[in-house]
């Protein structure tokens, strides 16, 4: 008992010294709580500065995925024309599941890069690829064993964007593939825009019924109308 007390003793007096070295007199029981207070504080502000760079850093990395000619394209410089299409925007604002269907020329990648850009200023992971890039990847996969891995990148990011799945070769295993994939991401409640120019007529031959019925459940089918956008800018 009298060695503790004695130590308390010396910690008391070190703290003392301490104090009056820097402060120019033994704190009270109030001014130490206040120093502790801002201590907090600061230290509370240096996490805040700490998270905000490591947000910055993980933002621009996953901005920088965009190409540079769709850089600039935003929901608020897509031309509207019509309520409908302010409609298909304010949908696709939401960050839910939606199959966007339309001819060429019509805006349909301009609103998937809209898409992303917006997920990730809410600090979602997102991604676009082409079904031809993604079903090259799954095949080459075949000789590594590491279809699993692949399948398993896209299934866990926050937000996907696939695009010209029509573009693909129509084969049993890319059907197969392509369920599995969005299959994945419905049960894990993620949403998936899926992109085509192929019309409405064609979109089961072109994605599958089941594939379709998981999207389109947790979302929306929506046609995109309007001109060449791109025929247009050549003229």
């Amino acid at each position: 008992m009298k060695a503790n007390f004695e130590l308390v003793e010396s910690l008391r007096q070190r703290r003392r010294e301490i104090e009056i070295n820097a402060y120019g007199h033994e704190l009270s029981d109030e001014e130490r709580d206040a120093l502790d207070r801002i201590k907090q504080s600061q230290e509370e502000a240096e996490e805040a500065r700490r998270k905000a760079g490591e947000f910055e850093k993980w933002q621009a990395k996953q901005l920088s995925q965009i190409p540079p000619r769709f850089v600039g394209k935003t929901f608020d410089n897509y031309r509207t024309w019509s309520n409908e299409q302010r409609e298909i925007v304010a949908h696709l604002r939401t960050g839910k599941s939606a199959i966007i269907f339309g001819g060429n020329g019509v805006g349909k990648t301009h609103l998937a890069f809209a898409a992303i850009r917006t997920q990730i200023e809410l600090g979602i992971s997102s991604q676009y690829i082409l079904a031809f890039d993604f079903f090259t990847e799954v095949k080459r996969s075949f000789r590594d064993d590491s279809t699993d891995a692949i399948l398993k990148r896209y299934a866990t990011v926050g937000y996907l964007v696939i695009d010209e799945v029509d573009k693909a070769f129509g084969s049993q295993t890319e059907f197969v593939y392509l369920y599995s994939l969005i299959n994945e991401r419905y049960n894990r409640m993620l949403p998936t825009v899926l992109i085509t120019n192929a019309d409405e007529a064609e979109l089961v031959s072109v994605i599958g019924s089941s594939t379709l019925s998981r999207v389109a459940g947790d979302g929306a089918i929506i046609e995109l109308k309007g001109q060449d956008w791109r025929q247009k800018e050549r003229a």
